[in-house]
């Protein structure tokens, strides 16, 4: 195959790989809904069923380096195929789970999924060098925020309809097992192994107990309390045994990651405006949300929502941050994109800057997370693009699959602060968050914001209208495209 392929082929495969996406983007949120009548159905507390919230996200950190690596080693439409199996697995043991440990199973296979990106971007490039794969980029950056979209309504509607979670269950299991056979359509493409390709294992178990003890820490203390022994123990072991990753990716001859590469003065800002804005938009999820179910007429603040006026709420922010992700390319022709980074970050500060004293009304709810998700849409495209233009191409995956990791602990973090700052603004009696706590919730997010803008803009003077293909390694010979085994 030639290294530019005709435009109809780059058509069929990015089509086959946002049918996967867009259910990728329905296992992000779909399952929020269902917790309550998930521990209704199993018969466990609240506090159990959070565990399918804490083994998804560990599975996230742990195996998004892993499956990225194994792509860039074995073929990146290739390692797809057998991850989106694996999650369509995954989902099909929750549809199907007759008790809770099942239920669990499922959600650590499940949880794999968020290597879907950093793979589809390693297909992209191996067969569609340029402006496709930034296009592919956009396109799959909006389509995945359309899915989130689509997976958080459709569960409400579909738990309402029904009375259980049955059927709201089994729609992601469907989807995926779509995909997976669409996927398996499609011609694999790529480019050829690197002769000294291989797998840095203990690099792979150091970041993954690393990155589960920090995250396992941040996520449950405020439950456990901050200063309790497990979660001073839990962080204390993420910190160092992270530490420890780092010395032996240094010193090994064949990292997993190239720590001197990746995290250059070139791409580090990035990695801190995704920490900021994740942890501004995603971290703020649960506030925003009991803020817009408390009756204003019994606190006298409060937008008085049900489940289903919740999301039908938050459709017009989805639907802007998808569509601003679908332009990121167009946009970024334009500006540049880093300046299209900046903007991103630049309209979440300010929309949750908004919120602070405009909050009294629907509408200025919605004009306001609308303009901090249409950030977020830009962040979405800009960002991971100008991620894969940085990289040679034998390490597109891992390297995406970093700035990956680097939303995961935005998020992590992120509902860690906010968290804190809700449970020190607890009304006595009733143990409602006050009016001042959401204050204190969005200003805090404006200042996740602004350390986004910040490194954003000090970025995009250094880098003005410019992109950044990487460079062939030394003693490289040009990118070849071949057909994969299928």
């Amino acid at each position: 195959m030639s290294a530019q392929p005709a435009r109809g082929s780059f058509r069929m495969v990015l089509s086959s790989l946002l049918v996967v996406e867009l259910f990728s983007g329905v296992l992000q949120a779909y399952f929020v809904p269902l917790y309550p009548a998930l521990a209704e159905r199993f018969g466990v507390s609240t506090s159990s069923v959070s565990w399918a919230l804490i083994i998804f996200t560990l599975s996230n950190a742990v195996f998004t380096p892993l499956f990225a690596k194994l792509g860039d080693v074995h073929g990146h439409h290739r390692v797809l195929r057998v991850l989106v199996g694996l999650v369509a697995a995954g989902c099909v043991l929750i549809a199907a789970a007759p008790d809770f440990g099942v239920l669990l199973a499922g959600r650590a296979l499940q949880g794999m999924f968020p290597a879907y990106l950093p793979l589809m971007f390693g297909v992209l490039r191996g067969g569609f060098p340029g402006d496709a794969t930034r296009r592919g980029i956009a396109y799959l950056s909006g389509i995945l925020l359309f899915g989130t979209l689509a997976g958080v309504i459709a569960s409400g509607l579909l738990v309402r309809a029904t009375g259980g979670p049955a059927l709201a269950l089994w729609v992601p299991a469907i989807g995926t097992l779509l995909g997976f056979a669409v996927l398996l359509l499609v011609p694999a493409r790529g480019f050829d192994r690197p002769a000294d390709a291989g797998v840095d294992w203990p690099g792979v178990a150091l970041l993954g107990l690393g990155l589960a003890c920090l995250l396992l820490g941040l996520s449950q203390g405020s439950t456990w309390h901050w200063t309790s022994t497990r979660t001073l123990v839990l962080l204390a072991a993420g910190v160092a045994v992270l530490a420890g990753w780092v010395t032996v990716e240094l010193r090994t001859g064949r990292p997993m990651v190239d720590l001197r590469f990746l995290f250059r003065g070139r791409l580090l800002p990035v990695y801190v405006v995704a920490i900021g804005v994740y942890s501004a938009t995603i971290g703020t999820q649960v506030a925003n949300s009991t803020f817009m179910a408390l009756p204003s007429g019994r606190f006298g603040y409060g937008l008085g929502l049900n489940a289903l006026h919740i999301g039908l709420a938050l459709l017009p922010g989805i639907a802007c941050a998808a569509l601003a992700a679908t332009l990121t390319a167009r946009i970024g022709r334009i500006l540049g994109y880093p300046w299209t980074m900046a903007t991103g970050a630049i309209l979440v500060c300010a929309g949750f800057l908004a919120l602070v004293f405009l909050h009294t009304s629907l509408t200025e709810f919605i004009l306001c997370t609308a303009l901090s998700s249409a950030g977020m849409g830009f962040i979405e495209g800009s960002t991971r693009t100008i991620v894969i233009d940085n990289l040679h191409p034998e390490e597109t995956s891992t390297g995406s699959g970093i700035y990956e990791l680097s939303t995961t602990v935005g998020d992590s973090v992120g509902a860690a602060v906010i968290t804190a700052v809700l449970t020190l603004n607890l009304t006595p009696r009733l143990g409602v968050v006050t009016e001042a706590g959401f204050r204190w919730v969005w200003a805090v997010a404006a200042l996740f914001g602004l350390i986004a803008a910040t490194a954003a803009i000090g970025f995009a003077l250094r880098a003005g209208r410019r992109h950044y293909p990487a460079p062939a390694p030394t003693g490289a010979s040009p990118l070849t495209v071949v057909h994969e085994d299928s």
